[in-house]
């Protein structure tokens, strides 16, 4: 019986009894066959998850064929799934990875509370039981676990947040180092990016810790501190090494100065949700405050911490500049620091201060604010589908009656825990207990799983887990779709190739590349919807999956699953072509003045003729009406393309601007969109008259072109029929394995994106813009493509310096050479001052912003 007694086992089973409270009303597996899934977790990671399985058993974890056309797979892995709860989808069957997805957020938020109770029995051992698991379960189940479980290796750093805090304390006392040291390399491996934040954190806490706790040994300090976080630098280098710099080749990297300066502040709203569970935490930190004067050396540490770290969410151009100067979604992703600030600061209270002051009327005030706040609970179920359709398009800021209810109950509760804590009684104490329950139980209620909003979730993952029976023969051909009616990574969960990929390390030449081709694009999100036919067949996209009929001459319905069907090209279809011509391949395409003159570029380049394959129309700009009358001679597939921006940023302020009409059949009603904004196919037709009109719904909107293409399918055909690429390629692992016999020496282009292959003897070049172009030599050829991660030898060896150094860590004798602290001191506080004028500069811009733009 001692078992059920210990503190950690109660932590752990009371949170596994909430989560599973939870997931019985919800059917959540193991208690049914829904699933925690939802947003991110939908189109990005748990396809991520199948990619790591696959990995696994194929002893492949390199390159990724089934997503972009190929991605390096290492710093996607680690921006998102590197973490050892992952190893859990091995247990289970393929077909249930998204069943045990929710078996891996379970655990690491009940791993949450457990952590935290190591941080709070550590150093405030004086507390009772209950009050350590009580402040261990706000912390597992903060706003921001039950938020933000949809990125699943942020949830990592959470849980790693309570023990980096006692290693950096006892860093800082100058006891222990290894602790600090070997978590904070745990952390940069589990995930980079929320890693690379906390340094941020970790050079303004040990600062003010410093100074108000151990300002004699602080240059000491300092100088250990910078010496264990180099070590786990190192130490994690094999991961974060090639993770960062395949960061700073991706879409996401850069920053637009005028965006950040001028972004105000920016989604208060979503930003605050994040604090929601942690109402009595804040009550409590509230009554600390009211006491500062008595506990002045420990308020004044935790209530700098409080307002550095509090100021972003108010001052959006700070946090953006916490988050390196830009974000998407999620605004407040280090929020968990804050929580954890409040839980210390509770854990303080309920150890040292006791009040010494009442209200009046204190009895009849709490039971009103407990009726109160259960009403606004009542009314936020009423409401639930408002709330939780706000939740799942990521944004409070579009209802504000809606957040009103949430931010009410936050208020009320805050309130009434002050009450009820004022006149300590064990009635009260359990009065606080149950309200912070039910609002636990409230929130995730809210956020777990969302099938009222995505009903077709389930039915994605039955069909193409049962698409994966055509990976054999497949091979090395592409699954395109023409709606976005499945998941952008369907590639990684049937495990065949597709050339959509929705990750945040999307590369930026690949980005690019495909919105000149012609392709649909969203921020990372690059697809295969969109283009035209000529551009499918050069990509090699020989399977059309889609859940409606797909009408084409070209294309023959192929399979049937239970929610889609596969349409397969009637041709034959080469993968790779010879070039005719090599003159400026790489950036020929650079300045394109719509995506068909790419189509004949390409095609000049494959067959050597100076000819279009693709006629263009433009059609003038004008702010009202758009309308044009295109004469069809023979077959022609007609396609439209408005191109605003290729930055996501601009493009996003262009979308819905234009109602499109061709014979007077309404095709799109906001065109371009989120879900649609490459090439339409307005369809084929045959020596007929077709009538284009464009509504201009947005003045403010001015396209860089409205171009109509026509594709002559006379001359698609001859192209097709012709000689232009055969060759044999295979992947392995990986590896690319090309043979080929040529006449002459070519270059040849491969439709695979060239993220950094190596092949002896042959320089690779970048053929328009993103995919392969390898120069072979007449003759019999069998070329084989290698690829290792950039910059993953060098960090090999930087790891095996660090763990070498962290093995003779204790014995280091430089840690009192007065020089070297002096030296570390002043680098350190270089350091600080320039993190504090990224506070200065946010507030500047924050209060420019209310007088006029920048």
């Amino acid at each position: 019986m001692k078992f059920f007694k210990n503190k950690y086992v109660i932590t752990a089973l009371i949170s596994l009894l909430i989560l599973s409270v939870v997931f019985i009303v919800k059917g959540i597996f193991p208690f049914g066959s829904n699933s925690v899934i939802w947003s991110d977790m939908h189109e990005q990671i748990t396809a991520l998850y199948y990619r790591f399985y696959d990995g696994i058993h194929n002893g492949s974890l390199f390159v990724d064929f089934s997503a972009g056309g190929a991605v390096n797979f290492i710093g996607v892995m680690a921006y998102y799934i590197l973490s050892p709860f992952t190893a859990i989808i091995l247990l289970f069957p393929r077909d249930m990875i998204p069943e045990a997805v929710s078996i891996v957020v379970a655990l690491k938020i009940v791993l949450s509370g457990l952590t935290c109770m190591f941080f709070i029995d550590r150093y405030f051992n004086k507390l009772k039981n209950n009050e350590k698991i009580f402040l261990s379960l706000l912390y597992a189940f903060s706003s921001y676990n039950i938020v933000m479980y949809v990125i699943t290796g942020w949830i990592d750093i959470v849980y790693l947040f309570p023990l980096l805090m006692v290693g950096l304390k006892e860093l800082l006392d100058l006891k222990d180092k290894k602790l600090y040291t070997l978590v904070l390399a745990m952390s940069f491996i589990f995930n980079y990016y929320l890693s690379l934040i906390l340094l941020i954190f970790i050079v303004l806490a040990a600062g003010i810790y410093l100074y108000i706790y151990n300002k004699k040994e602080m240059k000491k300090a300092i100088f250990t501190l910078g010496v264990c976080t180099l070590i786990a630098l190192l130490l994690s280098s094999v991961i974060v090494i090639p993770s960062v710099l395949q960061t700073l080749s991706s879409q996401r990297a850069g920053i637009n100065l005028r965006a950040l300066l001028n972004s105000s502040k920016g989604p208060l709203a979503d930003k605050l949700s994040l604090l929601f569970t942690s109402a009595p935490l804040i009550a409590f930190t509230i009554l600390l405050l009211i006491n500062y004067k008595k506990h002045k050396k420990f308020s004044s540490f935790i209530f700098s911490l409080i307002i550095i770290m509090g100021l972003p969410i108010l001052i959006e151009p700070i946090n953006k500049l916490w988050h390196f100067g830009s974000y998407v979604c999620f605004p407040y992703r280090y929020g968990f620091t804050m929580i954890f600030l409040f839980v210390t600061a509770a854990a303080y209270y309920l150890e040292k201060v006791d009040n010494k002051f009442k209200i009046n009327k204190q009895k009849v005030l709490s039971i009103g604010g407990i009726v109160l706040a259960l009403g606004l609970m009542v009314l936020g179920f009423i409401k639930r589908k408002s709330i939780r359709y706000l939740i799942y398009k990521l944004s409070f800021t579009k209802n504000k009656f809606t957040f009103a209810i949430l931010l009410g109950l936050f208020i009320v509760s805050i309130i009434t825990y002050i009450l009820l804590e004022i006149k300590k009684s064990k009635k009260n104490r359990i009065a606080i207990y149950s309200l912070a329950a039910l609002t636990v139980v409230f929130y995730s209620f809210m956020y777990f799983g969302f099938y009222d909003y995505d009903p077709v979730l389930k039915e994605n993952y039955i069909s193409l887990n049962q698409m994966t029976e055509l990976k054999e023969e497949a091979g090395v051909y592409s699954f395109k779709r023409v709606k976005r009616d499945l998941i952008s990574n369907l590639g990684m969960v049937t495990g065949l190739r597709s050339f959509s990929n929705f990750t945040s390390l999307t590369a930026a030449d690949s980005f690019m590349t495909f919105q000149r081709l012609g392709y649909d694009s969203f921020w990372m999100d690059t697809e295969s919807v969109g283009g035209n036919l000529f551009i499918d067949t050069i990509l090699g996209n020989k399977y059309i999956v889609s859940v409606d009929e797909y009408n084409s001459p070209y294309y023959d319905l192929y399979k049937e699953y239970d929610y889609v069907k596969i349409y397969k090209y009637n041709k034959e279809m080469p993968v790779g072509y010879t070039l005719e011509k090599t003159d400026n391949l790489e950036h020929v395409l650079d300045n394109i003045k719509n995506c068909f003159e790419s189509s004949n570029i390409i095609y000049n380049y494959i067959t050597g003729k100076e000819d279009n394959i693709i006629d263009t129309i433009d059609l003038p700009y004008n702010d009202t009406v758009i309308e044009k009358e295109i004469d069809v001679k023979n077959k022609q597939e007609v396609y439209l393309e408005i191109f605003t921006e290729f930055d996501s940023n601009k493009k996003a302020r262009t979308y819905e601007a234009f109602k499109i009409y061709v014979n007077d059949k309404l095709i799109e009603k906001k065109f371009p969109h989120v879900k649609r904004n490459g090439t339409l196919d307005l369809g084929l037709f045959e020596n007929e008259k077709v009538k284009i009109r464009i509504e201009v719904l947005s003045k403010k909107v001015i396209p860089r072109n409205i171009t109509v293409g026509l594709l002559d399918l006379a001359k698609y055909d001859e192209f097709i029929s012709g000689n232009y690429g055969k060759f044999e390629i295979d992947f392995d692992n990986n590896k690319i394995v090309i043979g080929s016999y040529l006449n002459e020496d070519k270059t040849v282009f491969i439709p695979i994106p060239n993220i950094g292959y190596d092949v002896d003897d042959v320089k690779l070049t970048k053929a328009f813009g993103a995919f392969l172009g390898i120069p072979l030599k007449a003759g019999v050829n069998v070329t084989e493509l290698s690829f290792m991660p950039k910059g993953i030898i060098v960090g090999l060896v930087f790891s095996v310096i660090g763990l070498i150094l962290l093995l003779v860590l204790d014995k280091i004798k430089i840690f009192d050479i007065k020089g070297i602290n002096n030296c570390a001191y002043y680098v350190f506080m270089t350091a600080y001052y320039a993190i504090l004028s990224i506070y200065v500069i946010g507030t500047v811009a924050f209060l420019v912003t209310f007088i006029h733009k920048i």
